[in-house]
């Protein structure tokens, strides 16, 4: 016979604890499934708990924070092994198993271990630990069964060299370096919490930005405190101007700003349209498009060039997008591609077009960046808290490689070749501690008998410089 509950939870993390209990305390009967052999879910056993007090752990035992009373070499323990970790950890963990079991116990919450499935549409099937199959039934199902690590195929986890996020936390040893892939908010944690053991550690990240999404989640918060129908007094100074008008327009140039800087067209563009049509002009004009030989920051544009707004501005881009693609011929396509490599060389620090993706800029930070390679925000006068500056120029670079790649044209070939050069001295400005001439090699070697070769001979001290060495 099967029995029958007025709500059965299938999962034990906050969500489905809180959902048992809450369907308990008006009087439900209530069925918990949890296919662990321990409540807790996700957040107890390899979550946030588990994080949190490996990195409490780790603080205290390698005495990181009183290292400014008594000295970088100051340690509560030397020699920090993986079972001093796991020790705390245990114990952590079981106390906050128990609070749980006895959270549920006491709500009358009723607990079944196992692996659920459904077996009818209102029916559940549910095999415990020992193969043995239990049937309940229910007027309502919760399903908050959390989730797991992301493991591709391609990638030979064996639980002790490589490991996810999860393996991590049994680790059998505490490792000389460590390679973390991932800069978001799990992986950064990680790398920071094994930094205080004084392990060498290395963040890889696809992206250009670590944690790139803070900012926009922080602009999408504002935004909706913008629209709320009704505002707390905090929220009003937030988001309000004193004639109770607020900053959405304001925020949604700011999103679109950022989203363009960091090559996401279609969502600057959607960031962009929310504007009222009345107000999308007043947010700049712009035109990255025009050809410099040289970088030229705050040069006036000639009066025949057309400007746009950023809608019309990356409406365009798309449709160059589109366009090279659907190009009859290579050369074409390759005109089409260093177009767009120049568009987003101009709108980067070093172009005349850096309004469109950089709402404030310090000539200052050019410098500091070289001595502080990697860092992106500056402080400055009126911004303590820092800006953002746009010195990332890896897409204009990958522009400029398709193009010298699509071109049958060698004067569009070295023209591009130049451009991506300039991305590479930009790089060594901004990132790398080592200069490359990877494209001077490519113009000296595959260029020489252009026109546009000879106008690099004479007008780049750099390229000089280069070729003298």
């Amino acid at each position: 016979m099967k029995l029958h509950y007025d709500m059965i939870v299938i999962g034990s993390g906050p969500a489905g604890k809180r959902a048992a209990i809450q369907a308990a305390k008006i009087g439900k009967k209530v069925l918990l499934i949890e296919k662990n052999e321990v409540v807790g879910g996700v957040t107890v056993h390899t979550g946030t708990i588990p994080s949190k007090t490996l990195r409490e752990t780790v603080l205290f035992l390698s005495g990181w924070r009183q290292r400014g009373i008594y000295g970088r070499s100051y340690k509560v323990k030397d020699n920090i092994t993986a079972d001093d970790l796991k020790q705390r950890l245990t114990t952590t963990l079981g106390h906050e198993i128990e609070i749980i079991q006895h959270q549920l116990m006491r709500n009358g919450v009723e607990i079944q271990y196992g692996h659920a499935r459904f077996i009818g549409e209102k029916s559940i099937g549910v095999e415990d630990h020992d193969g043995i199959m239990h049937d309940f039934t229910a007027d309502y199902f919760v399903i908050c069964v959390g989730t797991k690590t992301r493991r591709p195929d391609s990638v030979p986890f064996d639980g002790e060299a490589i490991m996810d996020s999860d393996e991590i936390l049994k680790l059998s040893r505490i490792p000389k370096k460590l390679l973390v892939v991932g800069g978001g908010v799990i992986g950064l944690e990680y790398a920071t919490i094994f930094k205080a053991l004084d392990i060498e550690v290395t963040v890889l990240e696809s992206n250009d930005y670590l944690l790139g999404f803070v900012d926009r989640e922080i602009i999408d918060e504002l935004i909706a405190l913008c629209r709320k129908e009704e505002r707390t007094r905090f929220e009003k100074e937030l988001v309000e101007y004193e004639d109770e008008t607020t900053i959405e327009s304001e925020l949604l140039n700011i999103k679109s700003a950022h989203l363009l800087g960091q090559g996401f067209l279609e969502a600057a563009l959607k960031a962009m349209q929310e504007i009222p049509l009345v107000d999308q002009d007043n947010y700049g004009q712009f035109n990255p498009f025009v050809r410099r030989f040289k970088d030229c920051v705050n040069c006036l544009l000639p009066d025949s060039v057309t400007t746009y707004n950023r809608i019309e501005l990356i409406e365009l881009m798309l449709e160059m997008e589109f366009n090279a693609r659907a190009a009859e011929t290579a050369d074409q396509a390759a005109s089409i591609y260093f177009d767009l490599g120049e568009a987003f060389y101009n709108m980067s620090y070093f172009g005349q077009a850096w309004k469109a993706t950089d709402l404030f800029r310090s000539s200052a930070s050019a410098s500091r960046a070289y001595r502080n390679k990697g860092q992106k925000i500056f402080s400055q006068v009126g911004l303590p808290l820092g800006n953002a500056e746009n010195f990332d120029t890896d897409r204009a670079r990958r522009y400029f490689d398709l193009a010298r790649r699509t071109a049958k044209s060698k004067e569009i070939q070295v023209a591009a070749a130049y451009m991506a050069a300039k991305c590479e001295r930009d790089d060594f400005y901004t990132k790398q501690e080592r200069r490359t001439y990877d494209y001077f090699g490519i113009i000296e070697t595959d260029y020489s008998d252009t026109q546009f070769y000879q106008r690099i001979i004479n007008e780049c001290r750099d390229f000089q410089a280069y070729l003298l060495k």
